[in-house]
């Protein structure tokens, strides 16, 4: 995948960015509809990736103003998410805000019987939640083919933390790592609508490499580069408490033209 998530955001994006954008402003706002699935007994991922081109001409003829991806566990542990069944995978989705959303699930919902039907061969789920993201930092990096790697964590704000301060020292932390060559695209989810209980009053910290070779240099760089004792790691360690960081391999299932 090339930029993970980069095609959805060009999308997704309000019509400013960096330069536009002060330490305590986001670069852009968006939805995220998160849907953690398993696969039916005898179904791969293959069977799920299969359905991208039915799901395409789809979201084609209802111009749907969405962009989804499909993320499979690699470096994490079930117990570390507030997952109640199994999964194997979660669908990520993508619209600029609620009302482009809202039209595009009242366009598959008009639509989709079929679709939902051939999904439903493939995978169950019982849970959908609702977030509200952040684009904190763009990477200058070049894009990269090959699947995306994500890390996440869920973390909490500290007594005396604010959104903005977090979102200041995040971007902070970002340029530093971009400084040293570790490349990646940040972002801030906002626990929402449908979310367990234990994710009440969190948010998901998420960082997007553009393939796994880009998250490996991005790691011997932080280390290299002694970045757990930096000023900019302190102030971030100082606004937020993260639980486990997760890793995710993301391919595109459907990425909307941004024509």
């Amino acid at each position: 995948m090339r930029h993970m998530l980069g095609k959805a955001l060009m999308i997704c994006a309000l019509p400013f960015g960096a330069a536009a954008a002060g330490p305590h402003d986001p670069l852009a706002t968006y939805m995220v509809e998160a849907i953690p699935f398993a696969l039916k007994d005898g179904k791969s991922m293959d069977d799920m990736m299969a359905l991208r081109d039915d799901f395409a001409k789809l979201a084609e003829a209802g111009d749907l103003e969405y962009s989804a991806y499909v993320m499979s566990p690699h470096f994490m542990s079930q117990s570390s998410l507030p997952v109640d069944e199994k999964f194997d995978a979660v669908w990520l989705g993508f619209s600029r805000n609620p009302s482009t959303l809202a039209a595009s699930l009242s366009a598959y919902l008009e639509r989709g019987a079929e679709m939902e039907r051939a999904f439903d061969e493939v995978r169950e789920m019982n849970q959908r939640w609702l977030m509200r993201g952040e684009l904190v930092h763009q990477s200058d990096a070049p894009e990269g083919d090959g699947p995306g790697y994500a890390f996440f964590s869920t973390c909490r704000l500290k007594d005396g933390a604010s959104r903005m301060s977090h979102r200041a020292a995040e971007k902070a932390w970002s340029e530093a790592m971009e400084k040293v060559g570790a490349s990646a695209n940040s972002h801030v989810w906002y626990a929402g609508q449908g979310i367990p209980d234990a994710l009440q009053g969190t948010m998901i910290k998420v960082r997007i490499f553009e393939s796994v070779q880009a998250w490996g240099d991005s790691y011997t760089a932080f280390i290299e580069n002694d970045m757990a004792n930096s000023p900019e790691w302190a102030a971030m360690a100082s606004q937020v408490d993260c639980g486990p960081i997760r890793s995710y391999l993301g391919r595109a299932f459907y990425e909307r033209n941004a024509d």
